[in-house]
């Protein structure tokens, strides 16, 4: 059961807590995910390829920060990205879409925050600050761009949202390397990803 944790946010923060949504595939847990766009009784959810893995259609559940929860099929998926997309129907009222950022504006030294749910802890906020940012050239995001803090990120933040202090998602968390060093996905390469999808 997704918990409301929103009242006691700061406003801004509210806000941005409730594009994010708990994706929830069988017996692999807990990750996190943006809701990217709404159109009708659609949204669009961007998470990472590793959250959802090889799920079959209808193991995928999607819980809204309303407490609604609603089953969600794969739309699209990048491995080597850690991306992911699913589609989800659901009532329009509860599809509250994130503010996105420009990936391309954030600097090293900027303070964010990262949203999800470790360990089943609905919108739990961390924070820390963009320490670097660079190209991965090995792993499972080579060749992409990737911003890299000090944020503490645990199971269940996979997929979920790097906030800017204007309460734009500049970034999807993707990876802990070591104990205190995160990696995410900048949100412009998520942008350019879905466009050819």
């Amino acid at each position: 059961m997704m918990r409301n944790t929103m009242a006691a946010a700061a406003p801004w923060l509210a806000t941005a807590q409730r594009g994010v949504v708990q994706v929830r595939v069988g017996m692999r847990g807990i990750g996190a995910g943006v809701v990217w766009r709404c159109d009708g009784d659609l949204a669009l959810v961007v998470t990472n390829a590793h959250v959802v893995g090889s799920a079959m259609p209808r193991s995928i559940e999607i819980a809204f920060a309303s407490g609604e929860v609603f089953r969600a099929v794969h739309v699209a998926r990048h491995p080597s990205l850690d991306l992911a997309a699913v589609r989800v129907f659901a009532p329009s009222a509860a599809f509250i879409p994130a503010t996105l950022g420009d990936s391309d504006r954030v600097r090293v030294g900027e303070i964010i925050f990262a949203i999800g749910h470790p360990f089943g802890d609905a919108n739990a906020v961390t924070a820390g600050v963009i320490s670097r940012i660079a190209e991965e050239r090995g792993g499972a995001l080579r060749r992409a761009h990737v911003l890299f803090s000090d944020v503490r990120l645990a199971p269940g933040n996979s997929g979920g949202p790097w906030i800017n202090a204007k309460g734009e998602v500049i970034g999807i968390s993707t990876l802990v390397l070591g104990g205190d060093l995160s990696a995410a996905i900048p949100i412009n390469l998520v942008r350019a990803w879905l466009q050819g999808a």
